[in-house]
């Protein structure tokens, strides 16, 4: 090994360290340790086929750590041989065994001869006061019996709230669009096309809102650019220079603890161009 390649070897590994997250550490440490424990046994073909929390319930976190294990176990160098994820849905038998969150014998071995696997991987995950504890377990197919198994606490942090909010159920209700004739407070000529939205709060008290050119997704982070943290009660914002198309504003619970729905409600407005588009809470 050259000292050009030592040196950049030895720059390139804090980096890569600190890229990864507390969440993805201990998501690595749980496949590994699974991944030995397999590879010991000298199986290799496998599918990860669910995580769901303590009730049996599918769920979006369940779906991301499935995803997050699959992707780990793949990149194990014991060269395991991993269903792809993506395409279960469209296997119905798959499918049906994911929606009803349970395997006997006879069902293992008939998922195994469908998609070419040796082991089945399922999980659950259980939300504690200051973690969230992981469970896997590796069914071989031929039996329905469990032969290996791992667990592991899970920090919850950010990430992991983050992750364990559900995505908005909240009803879009369609506004009525108004629109003033010229922008926001200013009667210079519109020059970039682009349009404003002004907020009105008809409340007393302050509220929280989000104006996004994408519905909301708190699960993946799919969040605006424009973004209103704070208005006052019985007043408004504008926000200016929002390119011609449909937006989602949406009113956030601000004593929301970091559990459950923060979004109290959504509305749907497409601003127009060079005009300003009004919407009230």
């Amino acid at each position: 090994m050259n000292k050009l390649t030592l040196l950049l070897f030895v720059l390139f590994i804090p980096l890569y360290s600190f890229s990864q997250t507390e969440l993805d550490k201990s998501l690595n440490n749980i496949s590994t340790d699974l991944s030995e424990k397999l590879k010991a046994i000298n199986k290799k073909k496998l599918v990860v086929l669910y995580i769901t929390d303590i009730n049996k319930t599918q769920t979006n976190t369940g779906k991301y750590l499935a995803d997050a294990v699959s992707l780990d176990v793949l990149n194990n160098p014991g060269g395991f041989q991993v269903f792809d994820r993506d395409n279960l849905d469209a296997i119905t038998g798959a499918k049906k065994l994911i929606a009803e969150g349970y395997i006997d014998a006879a069902r293992a071995k008939e998922l195994g001869q469908i998609l070419s696997v040796e082991v089945i991987i399922v999980g659950t995950y259980t939300v504690l006061s200051n973690s969230i504890k992981l469970t896997l377990k590796a069914l071989d197919v031929s039996s329905g019996f469990v032969i290996a198994g791992s667990a592991r606490d899970l920090p919850l942090d950010a990430d992991t709230r983050a992750l364990l909010l559900p995505a908005s159920s909240v009803a879009i209700e369609d506004t009525t669009i108004k629109h003033t004739n010229r922008r926001a407070n200013t009667n210079t000529p519109c020059t970039s096309g682009n349009g404003s939205l002004r907020i009105l709060n008809r409340t007393p008290g302050g509220i929280q809102v989000i104006v996004s050119d994408v519905k909301v997704d708190l699960i993946n982070n799919r969040m605006s650019r424009y973004e209103l943290t704070y208005i006052a009660g019985s007043a408004s914002e504008v926000v200016p220079e929002l390119r011609p198309g449909m937006y989602y504003v949406c009113l956030i619970d601000p004593n929301n603890n970091g559990f459950g729905n923060p979004v109290m409600q959504t509305k749907r407005i497409v601003v127009e161009g060079c005009k300003q588009g009004q919407i009230s809470f």
